[in-house]
């Protein structure tokens, strides 16, 4: 068990141990840098409370404090201390356990995306979209906002990306979509009677698609010309809010832009560069903009 487990579990503390307890949780980094008398001032609490604290640990002394407070901030990164990530959030935490339970919650996130991720599909998920005529992105809900980043991505190096998002003209751009052109799907699950309209209508124009998908069992994956999962471990309903979810799409749509930008770096940079300095009164890029700062 950590210092900091240890320190949340600690029971018939007295008040001034409890303030000083909840000083060392809501930022433990400050105290191994601090001297005993720097620690009880801050804390407002005496040299004496700190050291009735350690004893009651189970610790030799102060350095020893500090250093195992130090030793369980290295191995934050792999220590799984939340026991339900639909809710990571408890009452009682301080906003450093927040926090650090975030940034497990993220670590988790992106590890479990890399280990689902196809680079094989990816490949060719990116030709594919090099090739094609148009590229459009149909999401729905919290997900349009993820749409839309990609879109903006997209066009900062000079490729439209169609992202409807009321759902007739979603229906429309799928309707007025070919064989030569490329359609993302986000959908997590497959609920909903519109993600099953658009599937039909693009199946009917034979445009490839992509479906970015949960691993819980989506139902348009056999319908699908390429699929790339999410992370999956939060429940679709019963959660505090969707912290892993937002995640995924967002990691996994900057991995697909990443590659697609790789295709043609230069290129791509270049017209990303170029398009900057036309923003600003037209000047080129080999020009020195500091007198139009």
């Amino acid at each position: 068990m950590s210092i900091l487990r240890k320190l949340v579990e600690l029971k018939d503390l007295t008040n001034n141990e409890k303030v000083l307890v909840d000083f060392i949780l809501e930022d433990p980094s400050k105290i191994v840098s601090l001297r005993p008398k720097e620690i009880a001032e801050a804390s407002y609490v005496s040299v004496s409370t700190i050291y009735r604290l350690v004893d009651k640990l189970g610790l030799s002394g102060i350095s020893d404090l500090k250093g195992e407070i130090a030793k369980s901030l290295i191995g934050s990164r792999h220590e799984t201390s939340i026991e339900d990530y639909n809710f990571p959030i408890l009452e009682t935490d301080t906003n450093y356990q927040i926090m650090k339970n975030m940034h497990q919650i993220y670590l988790k996130t992106i590890d479990e995306s890399d280990g689902l991720m196809d680079l094989d599909v990816l490949g060719e998920v990116v030709n594919q979209m090099r090739k094609s005529k148009r590229i459009s992105l149909y999401a729905s809900s919290a997900n349009l906002y993820f749409a839309e980043n990609f879109k903006f991505q997209m066009q900062e190096i000079g490729i439209d990306v169609l992202a409807p998002v009321e759902e007739y003209v979603q229906r429309l751009t799928a309707a007025n979509s070919t064989e030569d052109d490329f359609a993302i799907i986000i959908s997590y699950g497959g609920r909903g009677p519109t993600v099953q309209l658009i599937y039909n209508i693009l199946k009917i124009n034979k445009t490839k698609i992509l479906l970015l998908t949960s691993t819980q069992g989506n139902p348009h994956v056999d319908a699908s010309d390429y699929v790339l999962y999410l992370a999956s471990f939060e429940d679709h309903y019963d959660k505090i809010s969707s912290f892993a979810t937002r995640l995924t799409i967002m990691y996994v749509l900057d991995i697909i832009f990443a590659a697609f930008f790789s295709l043609d770096y230069k290129a791509h940079l270049d017209h990303k560069r170029t398009s900057f300095f036309k923003l600003f009164e037209g000047i080129g890029p080999k020009e020195n903009t500091k007198n139009h700062e």
